[in-house]
Order: structure tokens, then sequence, then C-alpha cells
């Protein structure tokens, strides 16, 4: 019995110390933690400090290592000096010339998927053929596996996607030749009261080819279902969400399938034939020219945006953030890619974890989880 009686204790006496050693590294590594944001956030280096503030900020959990540390004043003198400066009015339509569209090409193949068709193949005749040729041409099935592309350029269904990536950010910039494939997509009727829908699940109510997460949410309980949008939203020529009589950051595409960014108050934004919309920003270029951006900007973050080039085509981008390998971009970085891509017009949407571009119900970016949306873009 005593030796029993000294199992158990020796047995209990491991795991109270094994619970005091875990409870003893995580109380080191949440003071490690939270030592190392002090120091970024008091050290010497004001623009390690405004970056790290800014980028903080944009997150739904993490907003609390940089407002624990500063006053709401502080907060709203790092953020002056880390903005966009847009453009204040409305971009002109004029400036887009819409190129005729062929029809569509092949699906899109993924460098490195297989592709699966058919080659000519030189055989031998059979002994005994009539026939002075030696050779017959015969069609066997062929299995090939795609080597990755230089650029890694993938081609087909109207669309192309090409790799984006800079020092700090890795994402996937997908172009749509034809505008008129471009739809504002809802989760359904905002005055339910319903939860947001994933992307997959809007692109796959609208039988979409494709879809970018659009506008951003009311968050009010930090839940994030995205149930409710911010701003307006006109769908197929409906006003389903916002107030007329309002001014709003506008982001949409009017009758004539020209991508219209600025502000200005829903009934202006009927009124200049605008079929799809939503509301986000800032405006990143307007007019062949970029906005300025102060200091950080936001910071790096995972980010979406969309544009227009001058012969129409649509510029959908997602950049992805918040990992080992892709911390996130800037808004000096979409800004050089949006003008790298020849965009005339792009605003950014609602990034964060809410990016997402789906093709054909795959999400070509890599995402952080699949939250609710109100609004997507959709590509039909």
């Amino acid at each position: 019995m005593k030796n029993k009686a000294k199992t158990k204790l020796r047995a209990s006496t491991v795991i109270v110390r094994i619970g005091v050693s875990v409870l003893t590294a995580l109380c080191l590594l949440v003071c490690f933690v939270f030592a190392g944001v002090a120091v970024i956030n008091y050290g010497p280096s004001k623009t390690a400090r405004d970056l790290f503030v800014v980028s903080m900020l944009e997150t739904s959990a993490a907003k609390f290592l940089a407002t624990w540390y500063f006053t709401p004043e502080a907060i709203d003198s790092i953020l002056a000096e880390n903005a966009v400066i847009a453009d204040t009015g409305i971009s002109d339509p004029g400036l887009i010339k819409i190129k005729p569209q062929t029809s569509a090409a092949e699906d899109v193949y993924f460098p490195g998927e297989t592709e699966f068709g058919y080659t000519d193949a030189e055989m031998p005749r059979v002994t005994g053929d009539d026939s002075t040729d030696p050779y017959v041409t015969e069609t066997y099935p062929q299995t090939t596996v795609k080597l990755p592309e230089a650029e890694n350029v993938v081609y087909g269904d109207g669309l192309e996607i090409h790799d984006v990536s800079g020092s700090t950010f890795k994402g996937k910039m997908m172009i749509v030749y034809d505008p008129s494939r471009i739809f504002v997509g809802v989760c359904g009727d905002y005055s339910a009261g319903a939860p947001g829908k994933t992307i997959h699940q809007i692109a796959k109510a609208y039988n979409a080819t494709a879809a970018l997460n659009g506008g951003g949410f009311e968050d009010k309980n930090g839940t994030g279902d995205g149930g409710i949008p911010i701003g307006l939203v006109i769908t197929e020529g409906n006003f389903v969400w916002g107030d007329q009589s309002k001014k709003y950051d506008v982001i949409g595409f009017n009758s004539d399938n020209i991508l219209i960014v600025g502000n200005m108050t829903g009934k202006q934004a009927l009124d200049a034939g605008i079929r799809d919309a939503l509301s986000f920003g800032p405006v990143l270029v307007m007019n062949g020219k970029a906005s300025s951006v102060k200091g950080s900007g936001s910071g790096l973050n995972p980010r979406s945006a969309i544009g227009q080039r001058a012969d129409g085509a649509v510029l959908l981008l997602a950049i992805d953030g918040r990992r080992p390998e892709s911390l996130g971009a800037s808004y000096a970085d979409l800004i050089e890619i949006m003008l790298e891509y020849g965009a005339v017009n792009a605003a950014n949407l609602d990034g964060g974890n809410s990016t997402g571009l789906v093709y054909k119900g795959s999400l070509v970016n890599r995402g952080l989880f699949y939250r609710g949306l109100p609004t997507c873009f959709i590509v039909r």
C-alpha cells in the first residue's frame, strides 16, 4: 500500500512540476513579447514605431499592442503622420477606351498542374501493308505536367493570373480583359441582419468564375461576421444599402463598364449611371496620377485592390500578409503594382483577414481564413 501511495505521490508531483514549468514558460514568453513590443514602441526608431503601430491598428485581434502603449491623442498623431493623400474628386471615364473583346480562351492551367490532351506520333507501318510509306501517323492520349513559366503567368478563360512580389510580400494579380463581366456580389438581404458569407459562398451563389473580397463591414462586437456593410452598395443597378443623400468613397462600374472611383453621394452615383459599386478606400490612382503616401501609410498587412487599365481590362489584386514568407504590403506597394500593370484608376479594398481571390472555387492567394463578408467583386 505504501508503494502505491508513493507512486501516486510521485506521479502527482511530476504533473504539478510539468504544469508549473509550462506556466512559467508561457509567462516568460508573454513577458518577452510585451517587452519586445515596448522596445519597438518606445525605442529609438520612430520609423519602426510608426510602421508597427499603423500595422497593428488594421488588425482585429492585435490592436491592443498599439493602444495599450499610447493615448488616443498619440495614436491620432501617428496616423496623421502616416497616411495616404488621395484626390478628392471623381475619376474621368473618358480616359478609358474599352478594347473590343474576342471569344474566351480555354480554362486556366496553373503551373505544375496536370494537363490532359493528345499527341500525334509516327509509328512503323504494319508489315504486309501495300503502302509505300513505311510510317503511319497515329494519335495517342498524352498527359503532361506544365512547368512554371518565367513569371508564373497563366492564361485562358479571358483571364491572366500573375505572381506579384516585393521585399515584404507575395500575392496574385488577376487581369480580366472584359470589364462587363465584373459585378458586385452580396451576401443576401442586409435588412434581415443575417451574418455575411465567405467569398466562396458568394461566388457560388452567383455562379461566378472568380471573385475578390470587396468593402468593409460593421464589427461592433469584434465577431467579424460581415453581415452589415459600411457605406453604400449598388448591385446590378439596384441601390441596396446606404443613404442616397450621404457622401461615400465609391468604387464601382458604370453602365459603360468603366471603373469609377471618388467621393460622391448615393444619388450622384446613380445619376452617373453606376450599376455596381461599394465603399472603401483610399483611392490609390486617379486619372493616371498616384496618390501620395506619408510615412508608412498604414503599415504592412494583407491587402486587396481593384484597378482598370486604359484598354478597359480590370486588375484584381490580392496580397498575402501576416505570414513568415509574406508580412504584407503597404499602400505605396499597392500603388507601385497598379502603376506597373497600367492602372489609370485604382482603389484599396477591405484587406486584412478578408483578403481573398478565388478562381473557380479555389483560393488563388494564401488567405488566413474564411470570414463572413457583405460584398465582393465577382467575375461572371
